[in-house]
Formats: C-alpha cells, structure tokens, sequence
C-alpha cells in the first residue's frame, strides 16, 4: 500500500499544502470561546512585524490539520517500509530542554549526520520535550549510534526523560 500511496489525492488542502512548502515550522491552535477574538487580533498584530503569518483554518481544514498531526508521527515508519533497501533503521529518541534553552535543534558532528539519511522533529508547543527520529543509513550499527548520540546529549545538558520511551529502535537486533 505504501508503494501506491501516490495514486490517490493529496488529503491535505491546497491552502495547507501552499503554507507547508512556505515555512519550516507550524504552529496548530484549536480554540473555542472568547479567546478567539482576542488571538486574532493579537496575531494580526504581532505578525506586522515578526517573520511569518497565520490564517484561520475553515473546519475541514482545522479537521485535516489535526489529523495530519499522525501522518507526521508515522513519517520515518513509513519512509523505513517504502525504502528499505536504504534504511537500517529508526532510531527515535525523547529529548528534554531545559526551559531556558534558545537552541532547539542539535548540532551533529559530521560522522554522526553522515549516518543518517533524515531527522525528523517534532513537539507540543509550550513542551520542551522533542520527540526526534533518526533514520538511519543502510549498514550503520544503530545501537553504536545511539550511544554516540547518548554521549553528545549529556555534553550539551540534556536529558532523556525517564517516563518517556527513550531511544526506540523499530526493529529488533540481529542475532
């Protein structure tokens, strides 16, 4: 099925689909009451001079977005079944920030990111615990990797935390 996925619509809007290729990051808001106005306008203003911009969401839309929310958790899943012949696997790790923390994304050293084929990142806004993917290149021990990856968080001052499923590989170990 995963192969023939591209015979069928796109189920994202052509609204949505424009914003996605426009900015890196999105940011879902469902709200209901007297909130609304006031996000609005606080929006509106705030976005006259801060990079970026907002629009309010028809309900199919706002239903679409919300829904899309899972296909981006699937992502890596589903890139590792339609190119296994590129993929060792999925290394998928839970890092906590610390609240005052400005630099969100990692710097990887060369003989890490050369491992890999994607990062994938995603979180809750207001959480500072990102959930991240590695998909990792063909032939590539990923449990080496992940230890690697382990080390540079300590480094930084960053923590896995302990009620999470920390460093999940998709598949089991080769005997």
């Amino acid at each position: 099925m995963q192969k023939i996925g591209h015979v069928f619509p796109a189920h994202l809007p052509e609204r949505m689909k424009t914003w996605r290729d426009k900015y890196e990051h999105h940011l879902l808001l469902k709200m209901a009451g007297d909130g609304v106005e006031e996000a609005q306008a606080w929006l509106t203003e705030y976005f006259k001079e801060a990079e970026g911009d907002f629009f309010v969401c028809t309900a199919e839309e706002g239903s679409k977005a919300f829904l899309h929310r899972f296909a981006a958790a699937g992502a890596a899943i589903r890139y590792q079944a339609v190119h296994a012949d590129e993929v060792e696997d999925i290394l998928a790790l839970d890092i906590a920030l610390r609240r005052n923390d400005t630099e969100w994304f990692e710097h990887l050293p060369a003989e890490i990111d050369n491992q890999l084929v994607y990062k994938l990142y995603y979180g809750h806004f207001m959480c500072h615990v990102f959930h991240q993917d590695y998909i990792v290149k063909k032939g590539v021990d990923a449990h080496a990797l992940k230890e690697k990856m382990l080390e540079l968080l300590k480094r930084a001052a960053r923590s896995i935390p302990p009620s999470t499923t920390s460093g999940i590989f998709t598949k089991r170990r080769r005997a």
